[in-house]
């Protein structure tokens, strides 16, 4: 719960991206262009200006606790229940 302290200034989201369950982990790409969002059962890669999915994986089962980049951006670590995948961020 927020609790506003008067005179102090709120912040605000700088956007908001619609997500079709659960956003459970996210992770900026390292030239902060793209954007891995975990949800259920899957990954979504969003492009940061347009907000728009460029690519999406199935992953292995339940949620996605977990996932980071490489840091050259070509694989995308994912955690989830009894797995850790790699992913061609690429493809």
């Amino acid at each position: 719960a927020q609790l506003p302290i008067p005179g102090l200034p709120q912040p605000r989201p700088l956007a908001t991206i619609d997500l079709p369950d659960w956003g459970t982990s996210a992770a900026f790409s390292p030239d902060g262009a793209l954007l891995a969002i975990g949800t259920y059962e899957k990954v979504m890669v969003v492009n940061v200006e347009s907000h728009k999915t460029v690519r999406e994986f199935k992953v292995q089962s339940g949620y996605v606790r977990g996932l980071d980049w490489s840091p050259d951006g070509r694989i995308i670590a994912t955690g989830c229940f009894g797995a850790v995948q790699l992913w061609n961020a690429e493809d």
